[in-house]
């Protein structure tokens, strides 16, 4: 029986690593996809929060111009009057001296507890902080406009929307008709903040 040779030991041994190598990479690529946000099973977006939005707001109108200031007429100088007869002065009346006035009776030392319980009464009440309030849901509608390689013209829609501690904020944009993106943030309200748990953003050219 002859001996294998040392060259064909050598390509097995470049088989097998070559197939771990691929091995390797099939399986970080998979736990990628499984745990990147937005692929694998959770490429789904969760569904949209409803909102009914109870009264629109327009946009108030400018403000019209002010209107110029009359000018004013200058007025007609006045002649001066004339000096009336002089009077002989009046004789210097001599004032007498008042007399020295009296030692002020000693006042009553004011209660200074009462002044003190009054004064920490509105510091305590202006040192309690106001509990924040959520907005309700809103939805806010943009024309866009401006030039890119062009004139450029769409539109974009920002939607707020809450229900209880769940939130979800949407921004859809358009341009040219050609040219739409999507971006959604979802999360809950805590007494920190915003928390946000998923992110989705989505382009269409």
């Amino acid at each position: 029986m002859s001996p294998v040779p040392r060259s064909q030991y050598r390509r097995w041994g470049l088989a097998l690593l070559a197939l771990a190598v691929l091995l390797g990479h099939g399986w970080l690529m998979r736990w990628f996809a499984e745990n990147r946000l937005g692929w694998g099973d959770r490429d789904r977006p969760p569904p949209r929060l409803q909102a009914a939005f109870v009264r629109e707001l327009e946009p108030a109108a400018p403000a019209p111009p002010p209107r110029p200031a009359a000018r004013r007429s200058r007025p007609k100088p006045v002649p001066a009057p004339e000096p009336a007869a002089s009077q002989p002065a009046p004789e210097p009346v001599v004032a007498e001296a008042p007399a020295p006035p009296s030692e002020p009776a000693a006042s009553a030392p004011e209660p200074a507890a009462s002044v003190a319980v009054a004064a920490e009464a509105p510091a305590s009440s202006a040192s309690q902080p106001q509990a924040f309030e959520w907005p309700p849901s809103t939805r806010l509608s943009y024309r866009l406009t401006g030039r890119y390689r062009g004139p450029l013209e769409g539109y974009a829609k920002v939607q707020w929307v809450r229900q209880g501690l769940h939130y979800q904020v949407h921004l859809d944009v358009t341009a040219n008709l050609i040219f739409t993106r999507e971006m959604t943030s979802d999360g809950e309200l805590t007494e920190q903040g915003l928390a946000p748990k998923r992110y989705d953003e989505e382009t269409r050219i």
